[in-house]
């Protein structure tokens, strides 16, 4: 599964999810694009602070599944790029003056190339769909190392965000 494909699995196949039964409903859901993708290539200037979140590393890799830009000085030390679709506006998720490991950063900052409300406020919705996706499905399971659900699209997510974590164990221990 790609990078942010991940994100839209959690936000998209999962909103026909009827929450009190844990039962897939039988509802059509329409076909959903991709909003942003990741693309740490990209050149960021964070000319507009958007928002302070809290996000523990599981959360993060659960959404991403990559490893971020790392700097050697600066105040950003670990960051992701992330590129809208339909337009040039590029948000990051970023640290500033973190003096902890990659495992160990709790707080991450927001922001975009320029203030478009209706991006930003996209990604927000994104993220925030996601987070309640990851504590929903897949907290319980990533945090006790299990790695299993009985919902098999959850399943296959926990596996996939399992495989990502072993291919990067050596680079994420030295992060």
């Amino acid at each position: 599964m790609s990078v942010l494909e991940l994100t839209n699995e959690m936000t998209t196949s999962f909103s026909n999810i009827n929450l009190d039964e844990n039962e897939v409903e039988e509802n059509e859901v329409e076909e959903n694009e991709s909003m942003f993708y990741i693309d740490n290539d990209l050149d960021t200037n964070h000319q507009y602070f958007v928002a302070k979140v809290h996000l523990n590393f599981y959360q993060i890799w659960s959404m991403f599944m990559i490893l971020p830009c790392v700097y050697n000085s600066g105040k950003c030390k670990y960051e992701w790029k992330l590129k809208h679709t339909k337009s040039d506006v590029v948000i990051s998720i970023y640290d500033w003056n973190n003096k902890n490991r990659l495992l160990d950063t709790k707080v991450w900052y927001i922001g975009c190339s320029v203030n478009d409300k209706k991006v930003i406020g996209e990604f927000l919705g994104v993220l925030c769909q996601a987070i309640e996706c990851y504590n929903f499905y897949y907290k319980k399971s990533i945090e006790t190392k299990t790695f299993k659900s009985e919902i098999e699209k959850v399943n296959e997510a926990l596996q996939d965000i399992k495989n990502s974590l072993i291919e990067n164990k050596q680079k994420l221990i030295q992060m």
